[in-house]
């Protein structure tokens, strides 16, 4: 049994990890989970008031949570943004929007679900076959509509009104790079595999827009997303493969097992 031993007067950690869908945030929760002492509590994704999570604790907290509730617990003791390259997240979070478009009846009624699903299915077949054919764009504005903005926005006035949270880099996770997080934690968090949630899991790499992007892509979205990537460090790079290779397993294949799992194809075939 795992146990984190006090002095007297020390205190308690209570860690709190936010930041946007589809950068590792699942992941990092299971991991720091299994670095603390059993009787700690863990709460993943609270949709209610800080209320749930006591103002103090005699164990250790670990807390995660999107950024619309990560000012409940602005009173924990540590907190970690952690984010991602945006040209990766945007491609991650658009082939898991289905998931949630059938579970949470984003679309309705069933037909125009049924319309939706069917095109993008079609785009990402189109774009395996030839990935400089289908921009990412067009797949994107498909599912998000473009009105909703980009989720990197929020992230940036979180940062800013949070200067002093600890910046964990998805990339970094995926490298196993923890020295940095283990310092500030104090704890000794390496990469964990056993993560139930099977769905959220993809690719376990970065670097993916390559294949998936177009020259009237970076055309849009480099001006897009410049603020971010110049404020959190990451190189403007936007050099494509020449010849692109898109996995349908980490495509297509995933989408429609996603909607498996959502109970889709039960509900159009009934």
């Amino acid at each position: 049994m795992k146990r984190i031993h006090y002095q007297k007067g020390q205190e308690i950690l209570m860690i709190l990890i936010t930041g946007i869908p589809k950068t590792g945030s699942t992941a990092l929760f299971y991991s720091i989970r299994s670095a603390l002492p059993d009787n700690s509590n863990c709460v993943f994704e609270p949709s209610g008031s800080s209320a749930l999570i006591p103002a103090k604790s005699s164990a250790p907290v670990l807390v995660k949570c999107f950024m619309k509730v990560a000012s409940d617990f602005d009173h924990f003791n540590k907190k970690i943004l952690i984010i991602r390259d945006p040209r990766d997240q945007i491609i991650s979070q658009m082939l898991y929007r289905p998931f949630n478009l059938v579970v949470k009846k984003m679309i309705t009624p069933e037909n125009k679900l049924k319309s939706v699903i069917d095109h993008l299915l079609f785009l990402l077949h189109e774009k395996e076959k030839n990935p400089h054919k289908i921009p990412v764009r067009e797949i994107h504005e498909l599912i998000i509509p473009k009105a909703i903005g980009i989720p990197q926005e929020r992230l940036m006035k979180y940062y800013l009104k949070h200067r002093n949270v600890f910046v964990f880099k998805y990339e970094d996770f995926i490298d196993k790079k923890f020295d940095g997080l283990n310092r500030y934690l104090g704890l000794n968090v390496s990469l964990e595999d056993n993560i139930p949630i099977k769905r959220v899991i993809r690719t376990k790499s970065y670097g993916n827009w390559k294949d998936w992007f177009t020259p009237s892509d970076i055309e849009y979205y480099q001006v897009l997303f410049e603020p971010y990537m110049k404020l959190f460090g990451y190189n403007n790079n936007w050099s494509l493969n020449p010849n692109p290779i898109i996995d349908p397993a980490m495509s297509s294949l995933y989408v429609e097992q996603l909607l498996t799992e959502a109970g889709y194809f039960r509900k159009t075939q009934s």
